[in-house]
């Protein structure tokens, strides 16, 4: 394959043909012209400093991640949406018996407290003692303390 032949004319000790020829330059950077990014995702070429300095943010030299797109959920379908009605329906009765029970068991516990009261106020009258000491006899220590308190006094 390769062959001690004579290197072509113009060539040099360690240098490619393609080098030799022209056809090949070594690479070297040059910064412009370069692409700038903006996110909505649109490209811009700039061909120098001045340009590149002109654009501002958020144009970039990286391009910006796509954005990515959401589809919107599918629409629901007829038998879907009678489920769904029946549902809250199902729901709502189940909660409007709920308070109409916890009403009534409201109502109850008022009706029970205020005949307690009234047994209560019918029994210390049936005894003789004054409304006024009621609070008296519904608490059997505070009784107790005016008992003492008299016996004290009469002393």
């Amino acid at each position: 394959m390769f062959s001690d032949s004579p290197a072509p004319r113009g060539a040099t000790k360690g240098v490619s043909r393609d080098e030799a020829e022209g056809r090949f330059r070594p690479y070297s950077f040059q910064p412009y012209p370069s692409m700038r990014h903006h996110p909505d995702g649109s490209s811009k070429r700039v061909e120098n400093a001045e340009e590149d300095a002109a654009l501002a943010e958020p144009w970039r030299k990286q391009p910006y991640p796509p954005i990515p797109v959401i589809a919107p959920p599918p629409e629901p379908t007829a038998a879907e949406l009678k489920a769904t009605i029946e549902g809250l329906l199902a729901s709502r009765e189940r909660l409007l018996a709920e308070i109409a029970r916890l009403n009534q068991a409201l109502d109850d516990a008022a009706r029970l407290d205020a005949e307690r009261n009234l047994q209560e106020l019918r029994h210390l009258a049936a005894a003789g003692t004054p409304l006024i000491d009621a609070a008296a006899h519904a608490e059997p220590e505070a009784e107790a303390t005016r008992t003492r308190f008299k016996a004290v006094r009469s002393k």
